[in-house]
């Protein structure tokens, strides 16, 4: 069954955003995994080996685990906080922030009570 050119091209953006995604993340955990760690950084290919689900044991060491999860952690953390304050200011109805503002301003919020 072939899947008709819109579908392709959904498919093809999903692969391409999450695959620019994940080497943003990957990156960040490293840049920040030299801060604490500088002698001994996982490659991309170990941290991104960690994050798959699998039946073989991992090359990073326990230190390097609980970094590399706790920077994954934070990195969405950062990710998330401003949609999510946006959601919450849409939904309470409150005056929202002037970097919230200026995304307003191209966004109408229909989630106002």
């Amino acid at each position: 069954m072939t899947m008709n050119p819109f579908e392709q091209n959904k498919q093809q953006l999903l692969h391409s955003l999450t695959s620019q995604v994940e080497q943003e993340v990957i990156d960040y955990i490293r840049q920040e995994m030299q801060h604490n760690v500088s002698d001994s950084i996982p490659t991309e290919d170990e941290l991104l080996a960690f994050f798959q689900p699998s039946d073989e044991s991992t090359k990073l060491d326990a230190y390097q685990q609980m970094l590399s999860i706790g920077k994954l952690l934070e990195y969405a953390e950062i990710s998330l906080r401003p949609f999510c304050d946006l959601i919450r200011y849409c939904t309470m109805s409150v005056q929202p922030p002037p970097a919230l503002t200026l995304l307003q301003m191209h966004t109408e919020c229909p989630y106002t009570v």
